[in-house]
């Protein structure tokens, strides 16, 4: 599996060398193939009652594997649905560009749209923790250089650092979250240390942790700074795959954690209850004083976030 990953990446860089008229082209197929084999697993995850486990590789002495449940099968069929819309929409947006960027700029926003779609898809289905964290990492990075397409422009510049400063920023959070799981129960970093962790020691400190570095991405109220400057300053292809899915991956870090969590539920119930209405109201409250429409769909992302953990956790 691992070899085929890296025969796909590499045949992908020829996205750098070939000429403009055909870099969609190209794109646009490893983005149909990604597609299909992601989502015929997912499909299989869903009829059947077995979760779906791949053996990936090794990493760093530890077993990695690929691991598909319901839970990230949904995830991987929205992601797939709306990176593929992005894509279409990007070859007409990009038009005008052609003539203003080089195939080298061009190369990297494509690849950087497929790295994008990869390491989200890698976050949904992995369970190890360091190849989770660089997954995630991957993701955070291949969004700046998606964020930075118009880098002649200040403003989208200064957007795209305050994006990465805070992807990193929440990068902490979640890595010292695994450190504490890990050191405590003596597990290697990932998921599965949590499940130990949660029935011997007090819930709620670590749930914030994860909570704060999931919820960076996420975009919750008090947390999505970056957002309302991303959004504008990113392509309208990406702000559309921004709001879609990729704050999504926020909400997907918070239900995984949740799954691994059997006490204390009414607290943290209560908890994701104030945050989401906090999130819904003021959201919109913000989203409809505004005059841009990039940043209005900010806004809404910011209210549409809260909407769907508005109910407590039933203990």
């Amino acid at each position: 599996m691992a070899y085929i990953l890296f025969l796909f990446v590499f045949a992908l860089l020829s996205i750098f060398i070939i000429p403009k008229r055909y870099q969609f082209v190209i794109t646009f197929s490893a983005e149909l193939l990604l597609s299909f084999f992601s989502g015929y697993l997912a499909v299989q995850a869903f009829s059947s009652e077995e979760i779906c486990k791949m053996f990936f590789g090794t990493f760093l002495g530890n077993e990695v594997f690929l691991v598909i449940d319901k839970i990230s099968a949904f995830f991987i069929l929205v992601v797939n649905l709306i990176v593929l819309m992005g894509l279409i929409y990007s070859k007409g947006y990009l038009q005008p560009y052609r003539d203003k960027k080089t195939k080298t700029e061009l190369g990297l926003h494509y690849f950087s749209i497929i790295l994008l779609h990869l390491s989200m898809l890698f976050v949904l289905t992995l369970r190890e923790g360091i190849s989770f964290l660089i997954a995630w990492e991957v993701m955070s990075l291949a969004t700046f250089i998606l964020i930075l397409f118009e880098n002649e422009v200040q403003q989208t510049v200064k957007a795209a650092v305050q994006f990465i400063i805070q992807m990193h920023v929440a990068f902490v959070f979640i890595v010292v979250a695994f450190l504490i799981a890990s050191i405590k129960t003596g597990l290697p970093i990932g998921f599965d240390s949590l499940e130990l962790y949660f029935q011997t020691v007090s819930v709620f400190p670590l749930f914030l942790l994860f909570f704060a570095g999931f919820g960076i991405k996420a975009g919750f109220i008090l947390l999505h700074t970056w957002l309302p400057h991303a959004h504008p300053a990113a392509p309208s292809h990406i702000s559309g795959i921004m709001s879609g899915v990729i704050i999504k991956m926020g909400i997907y870090g918070i239900v995984r954690v949740l799954t691994y969590i059997h006490t204390d539920l009414y607290n943290i119930g209560l908890f994701l209850l104030i945050i989401s209405f906090i999130s819904g109201i003021l959201g919109v409250t913000l989203a409809i004083v505004q005059h841009d429409y990039k940043k209005l769909l900010a806004y809404h992302s910011i209210e549409n976030i809260g909407i769907p953990r508005c109910r407590p956790v039933q203990s």
